[in-house]
Formats: C-alpha cells, sequence, structure tokens
C-alpha cells in the first residue's frame, strides 16, 4: 500500500485532470492536518504532565474540554458542510493568543505564586493552546467551502 504522501505526488501523473491547483490545495489540506495532529499531540502531554498540583487542575480541565469543543465543532462543520455549522466554528476557531497571554500574566500575579515546574507547565499548556488555535482558524479557512444562502425577500 502506497503511503498518503506518495498517493498525493502521483496523483497529478495518474490524474492529469486534477490540475497543479488541485494537488497543492490536497497537499496543503493534508499538512494542516497533519500539524493539527502533532499540536493536540503536544497539549495533551501538556496537560498530562505535572504532578496533579492542585493550583492547576481545574486549568488544565478547562482547557482540555475548551479545546475539545472548539475540535467537535469543527468535525462537525467540515462532516455536514453546512452554513450554520461553519458560522458556529468559525466564531470557535479564532485566535487565542491574546487570551492565553492574561492568563500567564494571571498565573504570574498569584499569591503564593506558582512554583517554577507549575509555571512552566502552564506556559507550554497556554502555548500549545495558542498553536492548536492557530491551525483551528487555518483549517477552518481551507476547509469553510459551505454555500451560502441567499436571502430571499418576498415581493409585496
Amino acid at each position: 500500500m502506497l503511503p498518503l504522501w506518495a498517493f498525493l505526488d502521483n496523483l497529478q501523473i495518474l490524474h492529469a485532470m486534477y490540475g497543479v491547483e488541485r494537488h497543492n490545495s490536497m497537499r496543503n489540506r493534508q499538512k494542516l492536518l497533519v500539524w493539527l495532529e502533532d499540536a493536540l499531540g503536544e497539549l495533551c502531554e501538556a496537560l498530562a504532565a505535572g504532578d496533579d498540583q492542585p493550583a492547576l487542575a481545574q486549568f488544565r480541565m478547562t482547557i482540555c474540554e475548551s479545546v475539545d469543543s472548539v475540535l467537535l465543532s469543527l468535525v462537525d462543520a467540515m462532516e455536514s458542510n453546512d452554513r450554520v455549522s461553519w458560522d458556529i466554528a468559525t466564531r470557535l476557531t479564532g485566535d487565542r493568543g491574546e487570551m492565553m497571554r492574561e492568563i500567564r500574566t494571571e498565573f504570574l500575579r498569584r499569591d503564593p505564586p506558582l512554583q517554577h515546574t507549575e509555571f512552566t507547565d502552564v506556559m507550554r499548556i497556554t502555548n500549545s493552546v495558542e498553536e492548536t488555535f492557530f491551525l483551528f482558524s487555518k483549517i477552518e479557512k481551507e476547509f469553510n467551502h459551505a454555500p451560502i444562502a441567499e436571502d430571499h425577500v418576498g415581493q409585496a
């Protein structure tokens, strides 16, 4: 069995009708999904790291559930390909950089302060969330081709 990349490399040769742009689009989508898989793996490792410090237990659970919800929304939009699902996914997959910076700042200001290992965990988690949402946003833009419903105005 050919690996996926070999299939995509040979697709242009075997089926010239796909053209260069379609081939590039498929390769870009494949790369985005592979990068997302890697980013989610890193996020899972970051969430599982540490020794369940009480200061971070709720934070870890909230991050896990939040990312999971957005991922499920994005998958639903990709599967259903309807305008409503894509509208929801579009709103949910936006940039989270500023939010993650605010979270890091909040954890830095804690009294008593976090231990060095705890803050390192926060940094690793928030950086992983930023990367994951960056990829969510790119995937949403690449895959969102749902038909736009026309507004019909009745004649009076």
